[in-house]
């Protein structure tokens, strides 16, 4: 089975344009000669989040109106976002279950975008860092309230969004493979809050391969807690 695990790129000549991995709590870049990938970088620490995504330009980051989209979606999350940014269920959280998620779409077909918005929106809606039973459901019909000026999902990607959200803790493991890699890629992150990842509670065999499973795993248990 093919492994999800990152590798770095290169350029024509043979050097490495760009590496990135998750340490000490902050994304971390190797240099590149590209003057795009630098500035890219900067907007990565001033959000928090990295890699590339479905609308991913690899010769100088995000495109136009797909960076600038994302940058205000962020901001907007920032400014109303109850908890710690950088807590158990704050950004750092967000980018690994970005990173597992966009890892297991490019391997088995969920729809990116998805994806993407899943990491950063299922726990945006949550008032505390214990149970929260409704956050799930509140983070469903903030996506729908925000899709229009935001997101601009059609119907079927809206959906799913919302359905992922919803019942993203509620230990499903049925759905459509866009929704069970959301669910899966939020699972795999368990380790930063003392839970290892049981493979009979993820939705897809591709997360229950251990060359997936094991990095998830001891990326999420490389931040301190809280």
């Amino acid at each position: 089975m093919a492994s999800a695990t990152s590798t770095a790129s290169s350029n024509s000549r043979g050097q490495t344009r760009v590496r990135k991995s998750w340490i000490c709590g902050r994304w971390a870049t190797a240099r590149s000669t590209s003057s795009g990938l630098r500035a890219s970088g900067r907007r990565r620490r001033r959000d928090g989040i990295n890699g590339p995504g479905p609308r991913w330009n690899r010769r100088g980051g995000y495109r136009g109106e797909a960076m600038r989209s994302r940058g205000i979606l962020l901001r907007m999350l920032r400014r109303e976002f109850r908890l710690g940014w950088h807590g158990i269920h704050g950004v750092p959280h967000w980018a690994r279950v970005r990173m597992n998620g966009l890892s297991l779409a490019r391997l088995n077909g969920a729809r990116q975008d998805v994806v993407e918005y899943f990491a950063v929106l299922h726990d945006s809606q949550r008032i505390h860092d214990g149970s929260d039973r409704r956050h799930g459901a509140r983070a469903a019909d903030y996506v729908r309230r925000i899709n229009d000026d935001y997101l601009s999902l059609d119907r079927a990607g809206l959906d799913m969004l919302a359905y992922a959200c919803e019942f993203h803790s509620d230990g499903l493991t049925e759905a459509d493979i866009t929704i069970q890699t959301c669910w899966d890629a939020d699972r795999l992150d368990l380790g930063r809050v003392g839970i290892r990842p049981s493979p009979g509670r993820l939705c897809t065999d591709l997360a229950r391969d251990p060359a997936v499973l094991d990095p998830a795993y001891r990326r999420s248990i490389r931040t301190p807690r809280g």
